[in-house]
């Protein structure tokens, strides 16, 4: 450990409470067998698992009698020296954990990292909270002296730095395994006056890492949160007090330096902008549980930030994976929102499946700093709904995606980019981060490159997005530009794209939607343009300009454009493309085969116009699309034709709406 015991008894505690002043005394009369009774009995006598067992996130984590077999099982696994980390399992002969080796065989760096989130113990806690069996609580105590004795604290490291200290798990185990172990087996005849001793001594050692050597952006948050949780529940710190003052100043400071006026968290990242909450909701959730105040403003930005999700939320009550997102319901989010908002009627009708509550009180919504539009048609479940960025960067976790679309109609996803991957440095992660695995257009082959002369600057946050929209009776329109360059030699392209959604539709069809894509080169030279979408793994039909991939469920999408299509699946040369995210824990086939469709052109200036038309009968009512010199037209299967011209006052938008 970076501190001694002597150290801890004699410098690091505080002396106000009587038995860690006794305890002092012991230790500089070199008596630490006493000092550390002293301490220990302190701890086992005012620590209360009863208080800390009603916050709510805990209840929440408490185990359940009808989950005992699986959690048991879990358990029981970990006293035969079984742990996993990143879906990744790994055995330890004789239980011995080596938390330093990475022990996959791609050398995936989140594998001990993650480790040292010690789920074990959580795991253990449960098992031991059923059953009161104290192998449990030997075995978590031998896995966590054994973590101590090999994860010494740095000195002057970087809160990014080491394999076991990164101030992000410092954070995430302090306000999580550690604090659900401690309480748990605080009683167990296992916690030795020495066990709780070296473990506290350990707990001081993250709140001096935490306070000295934290971050920015989501991490900070998580550091803040496992700092003030040790204020919280351990109040036996000399530096306590002023832990706690520093750590609600940052977390206030981060309200106004992370959070966009239109509620998104500045890496714009569906996953990130929920974790930040989740974090903000657990410090509100402990200290309101102990009686104690937290600053003034977190509960007005907690309902702000939960605001967000029904803006961009799906008619099936999912938020799509936007950046290093991820894909998930939100009606757990909606009814931990309705505790800190309970009059909110869009809060309660998300939360509740649409049963309660009311619908919020908009359809279509444009956030202007975020620069994202989402088309609704309604809040019913049948409802037609897409999404639409022309987005800042974010400031971290960030895709080469702007200019991006997704697509949902008739209950069914179809079209969304690849999701998200592994941390890692393969193929796929390669691949997601990049313009090829999104729903927006390249030059020359190459993607977009905003990463090369990325810088963010604080006063960004204030400053609105280059997206502008119109929302009309008949029609919706969101446009945005990207001109950063594609590719490492930054070719100057841009690229300018407009979404309509034809509300109504036309004669003979149903609501529909056209992109208006225009390439236009800035040296004057000629370019190859793709416009690219990523289709699911349904099955797919192309003939002539039109590509349609049709679902299980009979609902169909249909891709028509003035451009040719290719379609690629599962290549690996000369481009990787063609791949989509999927879920498999456990294993390392997290990504297979999907068609992408990328609609190509050639030479100067040139216009791409696709219509996207989402079906839920056998035919498509829409033939074809043609460029004219000044618009667009529709040919329907009545051969009936339908101009649009690109100057039309219904595709006319403003930065204000």
């Amino acid at each position: 450990m970076r501190i001694t015991e002597t150290e801890f008894f004699t410098e690091l505690t505080d002396p106000k409470i009587p038995a860690m002043a006794a305890a002092k005394r012991a230790a500089e009369e070199g008596n630490l067998p006493q000092a550390e009774k002293l301490f220990a009995d302190y701890m086992r006598e005012n620590l209360s698992p009863e208080t800390f067992f009603k916050i709510p996130y805990v209840r929440e984590w408490y185990p359940k009698e009808e989950d005992r077999e699986k959690i048991l099982a879990r358990a029981d696994r970990i006293l035969d020296g079984w742990v996993s980390s990143c879906g990744f399992p790994w055995h330890f002969e004789g239980g011995h954990v080596d938390w330093i080796t990475n022990r996959t065989p791609n050398g995936y760096r989140e594998w001990p990292w993650q480790l040292s989130r010690h789920g074990e113990f959580s795991g253990l806690a449960a098992a031991y909270l059923l059953t009161g069996d104290e192998r449990y609580a030997a075995r978590y105590v031998d896995m966590i002296l054994s973590w101590i004795e090999q994860a010494e604290c740095p000195e002057n490291a970087s809160g990014f730095a080491t394999e076991t200290w990164r101030t992000i798990e410092a954070g995430i185990r302090l306000s999580s395994s550690w604090n659900y172990a401690m309480f748990a087996f605080l009683h167990s005849p296992a916690m030795t006056d020495r066990a709780l001793t070296l473990i506290f001594m350990s707990v001081y050692e993250h709140g001096w890492r935490l306070r000295n050597f934290c971050t920015g952006f989501n991490w900070l948050i998580h550091e803040m949160s496992g700092l003030l949780h040790i204020t919280l529940l351990y109040p036996v710190y000399r530096d306590g007090a002023e832990w706690q003052t520093f750590a609600f100043s940052k977390m206030e400071e981060e309200l106004k330096t992370q959070i966009y006026p239109d509620d998104f968290q500045f890496e714009l990242t569906t996953t990130y902008h929920g974790v930040v909450l989740r974090y903000y909701t657990l410090v509100m959730d402990a200290f309101t549980t102990y009686g104690k105040s937290v600053p003034d403003n977190f509960h007005e930005m907690i309902v702000k930030m939960y605001s967000l999700y029904p803006k961009i939320v799906r008619p099936d009550d999912t938020i799509p994976d936007l950046n290093d997102g991820l894909e998930r319901s939100i009606r757990s989010d909606m009814q931990k929102a309705l505790e800190y908002d309970p009059g909110n009627g869009a809060f309660r009708y998300i939360a509740t499946a649409h049963k309660e509550g009311t619908p919020p009180p908009f359809t279509s919504v444009t956030l202007p700093y975020s620069g994202m539009t989402v088309f609704r048609t309604d809040w019913t479940e049948d409802a037609m709904w897409a999404y639409f960025e022309s987005a800042p960067f974010g400031k971290a976790h960030q895709h080469e995606d702007k200019l991006e679309i997704e697509l949902y109609a008739y209950r069914t996803k179809l079209l969304t980019d690849v999701g998200r991957y592994d941390y890692d440095r393969s193929l796929m992660r390669d691949f997601v981060l990049s313009t090829r695995a999104h729903n927006t257009g390249m030059v020359d082959t190459f993607g977009q490159n905003r990463r090369k002369n990325y810088e963010w600057h604080p006063e960004d946050l204030a400053k609105k997005s280059d997206i502008s929209w119109h929302f009309g009776e008949d029609y919706e329109v969101s446009e945005g530009t990207y001109a950063d360059g594609y590719g490492p030699d930054l070719i100057p392209v841009t690229h300018h794209r407009k979404m309509i959604f034809f509300k109504k539709g036309i004669e003979g069809t149903k609501p529909f939607f056209v992109l208006v894509d225009t390439f236009t080169p800035m040296d004057g030279g000629e370019h190859l343009y793709e416009v690219h979408f990523q289709l699911d793994k349904e099955p797919i039909r192309a003939q002539g300009k039109c590509v349609t991939a049709k679902h299980e469920n009979g609902v169909s999408l249909s891709l028509i454009s003035t451009a040719y299509p290719t379609i690629l699946i599962g290549q690996y040369r000369p481009r990787y493309m063609g791949w989509r995210q999927i879920y498999a824990p456990g294993t390392d086939h997290e990504h297979m085969p999907a068609p992408a469709v990328t609609f190509t052109e050639y030479g100067g200036e040139k216009t791409v116009v696709t219509v996207l038309y989402p079906n839920n009968e056998p035919t498509c009512p829409i033939l074809g699309v043609a460029l004219e010199d000044d618009g667009f037209s529709i040919e329907t299967t009545d051969k009936s034709k339908h101009f649009f011209a690109f100057s039309d006052k219904n595709f006319m938008t403003s930065p204000e709406g």
